[in-house]
């Protein structure tokens, strides 16, 4: 028999104690079924918006309805219907929402009752016992992504095609195939990039239940026409999770997570209601995550193929998110969120406690989720990694003028606390990744309150901004105390000085998942 090595861990050198009130921290949970407009009135403004700060619409998508029409909850919050929001930023101050109307979400609410599975959600979804369990079909939720590219407003579900909607009203015109480009039913990724002028996305599929095929189209600025398209079939890999990418001069980089579907949770147990098919995936010991290296550009031109690198097997985890990737003298640097020792999809919102927030490395329940950079040699096929950061986070990003460029800052909701209680996000985080190997730097901003949580930071550039850092991180906090909801606006350069202005709303907003800045 083979030997497993022995697993890596990070050892820290603070343990903070975490603070918080679990029942608090679920009230971001509660479904918000009201669609809004309204403008920001004087007494809703707190702090001044400066002077330098962009006219221009903040786009906000998750999931908005957690529990079924005819009241049940939904279990597992990715699984919400989409709930998209826009805060418009001119003369005026401006908020609005709605839910996109997919034609599941339509017909659920004319039924009275759920008629689809959900992908994370556990259950028989019509309670009948002509249910027919071999229809595995999820709905299309379009909850986890927003984009406005030209003139069309997409909200993005990586498990099917997009829905367009009325990039100012809101309310939702229809699936979108970008004017022919997707086949119906083709899954087009929450997760795009700006690349200098392009945006660049790709959609994955299980073939069979064995392969993953992988597409990525650069469509041209403001338009879909495709400048590039690429198509890849990886074989054994259908499951790998894909959620995200990153792009370089050369390269579209994937991370291929270790994970396998388990046949026999899938035939006694998803088949028969009794769990989701997340549930079925399964973190697969002695497999290796992957980093899948699609040439592109360049590297395409010259007839390079794709390259394959393993993580060493010292290394298990899970990967949903990247800051970003850039090339520098042969190698690849890449930087992810990575969720140490993989991930429990039975995890939901009925099971889970405080102690989830505990890296189970370190007697807690959750896997410990931070921020880490892969070292990608193509030429030798290794790869290292090393810790970016002591403080748990998540949702990482840069400023959008660095895609695919060597970058120092990288922004993330985060914990409070450092060390092994990684949870829950409550402010955010602004790592300097310029730091050697073993060294660690960062800022943060949390709240002085306990009862507020934060969600994805979106980095917004200053008006005549000329420095990396030069722009606004827009934040959406939940006060459990008055189960209300504000954007606080921070100075990426400063975050110490905490939020330089605070739009507060009358209302909650669910927990959202991604957001995008347009500018006017």
């Amino acid at each position: 028999a083979v030997t497993a090595p022995e697993q890596e861990i990070i050892q820290f050198d603070v343990d903070e104690p975490m603070d918080f009130d679990y029942d608090e921290w679920l009230g971001l949970y509660k479904s918000q079924k009201v669609e809004f407009d309204y403008t920001f009135k004087d007494d809703m403004i707190e702090g001044t918006l400066p002077s330098d700060f962009p006219k221009g619409i903040l786009y906000r998508n998750g999931p908005g309805l957690l529990e079924t029409p005819d009241g049940k909850p939904i279990d597992q919050p990715f699984d919400g219907d989409g709930y998209v929001c826009a805060f418009r930023f001119g003369d005026q101050i401006t908020f609005s929402s709605r839910f996109v109307k997919t034609e599941g979400y339509v017909k659920e609410k004319q039924a009275g009752k759920a008629l689809y599975r959900g992908v994370f959600s556990v259950g028989n979804p019509t309670d009948s016992w002509f249910y027919n369990p071999l229809d595995i079909k999820p709905k299309n939720i379009a909850n986890t992504g927003v984009v406005r590219w030209g003139d069309r407003l997409l909200a993005l579900w990586e498990g099917g095609g997009p829905h367009r909607l009325d990039p100012e009203t809101l309310e939702t015109t229809g699936t979108c195939s970008l004017d022919g480009v997707l086949p119906e039913g083709q899954e087009f990724a929450a997760h795009y990039r700006h690349y200098e002028d392009r945006l660049v996305n790709f959609g994955v599929s299980a073939l069979g239940g064995r392969d993953l095929r992988i597409r990525v189209w650069e469509f041209a600025e403001g338009s879909f026409e495709v400048l590039d398209s690429s198509e890849y079939t990886v074989p054994g890999k259908a499951f790998a999770f894909v959620h995200d990418f990153a792009v370089t001069e050369n390269y579209y980089v994937f991370y291929l997570n270790p994970i396998t579907l388990d046949l026999k949770t899938f035939g006694l147990e998803y088949l028969w209601g009794k769990s989701s098919i997340a549930q079925c995936l399964k973190m697969t010991e002695g497999i290796p995550g992957k980093w899948y290296l699609v040439p592109r550009g360049p590297a395409r031109a010259k007839g390079e193929k794709p390259k394959m690198l393993d993580v060493p097997l010292s290394i298990t985890q899970f990967i949903f998110h990247h800051a970003n990737a850039y090339e520098q003298d042969g190698l690849i640097y890449a930087d992810s969120v990575c969720l140490q020792g993989g991930i429990d999809f039975g995890m939901t919102l009925d099971n889970a406690d405080k102690t989830y927030f505990r890296g189970n490395e370190y007697g807690g329940a959750g896997p410990w989720a931070g921020l880490f950079r892969h070292v990608l040699d193509p030429a030798k096929g290794t790869v290292k990694r090393y810790l970016l950061a002591d403080r748990g986070c998540e949702f990482p990003s840069c400023n959008p003028k660095v895609v695919g460029q060597r970058h120092r800052y990288i922004y993330a909701a985060t914990a409070r606390t450092r060390g092994p209680n990684f949870g829950p996000n409550v402010g955010v985080l602004k790592v300097d990744a310029s730091q050697p190997e073993g060294q660690v730097a960062h800022d943060a901003w949390v709240p002085e309150c306990k009862s507020q949580f934060g969600g994805e930071p979106i980095f917004v550039p200053k008006v005549g901004a000329q420095k990396e850092d030069d722009g606004y991180l827009l934040v959406l906090m939940y006060d459990a105390k008055s189960h209300k909801s504000y954007l606080a606006i921070l100075d990426a350069s400063n975050l110490q000085q905490g939020p330089v202005t605070k739009l507060r709303m009358p209302h909650h907003l669910t927990a959202g998942l991604h957001g995008s800045w347009s500018p006017a």
